[in-house]
């Protein structure tokens, strides 16, 4: 039973060391600049990008986008951005008009999309797996970020119980050699 216990306690921290390398990891990728991360909430790039998967995005420069890129944009007034495939990509007045569409979607977006000409636009550089996407969005919760916070002290506890009770009493104690305890008068 003790061995069950102890295998248990060691997946438990390996899984959560794991998990923190790999939200360090988002977490840097997004701060440096050069990448930003995000779970696809909608089906609109069904099946390419199913509802969930992680997609990781590049900056490219608006003048330099192509028919077939997918890109990630704001569309006015809507707060949470589009990832969209481009259908077409033109000069228009000094500036990157983009006509795109959900890969799921039968028609065009009504609305096309006006970038500058030097500005920089989000590419989708990599999609991870939906139980990817899925893990970080959990983990992004507030309850997730509190149990994770106490689980390493949980698995800590007996290391703490060790060094505030001693280890050789504890071990005198599982082999039935405990110290008598004088009685009080």
């Amino acid at each position: 039973m003790r061995a069950l216990l102890k295998s248990i306690q060691v997946l438990a921290a390996l899984a959560l060391i794991a998990m923190i390398a790999c939200n360090a990891a988002l977490a840097l990728m997004s701060a440096s600049g050069d990448y930003r991360v995000a779970a696809e909430r909608t089906g609109s790039m069904r099946p390419t990008i199913p509802v969930g998967a992680l997609i990781i995005y590049r900056p490219t420069v608006a003048a330099w986008l192509t028919r077939g890129q997918i890109i990630s944009f704001h569309r006015p007034g809507e707060p949470l951005p589009v990832t969209h495939r481009v259908v077409s990509a033109e000069l228009r007045g000094g500036k990157i008009v983009v006509v795109a569409r959900g890969d799921a979607n039968p028609i065009d977006d009504r609305q096309v999309v006006t970038f500058e000409t030097p500005e920089t636009v989000w590419r989708v550089a990599h999609v991870l797996p939906v139980w990817v996407g899925t893990l970080v969005s959990d983990l992004s919760s507030r309850g997730v970020y509190m149990a994770i916070g106490l689980l390493p002290l949980m698995l800590l506890m007996p290391w703490i119980e060790a060094q505030l009770l001693g280890a050789p009493l504890r071990a005198r104690h599982r082999r039935g050699r405990v110290p008598a305890v004088p009685a009080t008068r």
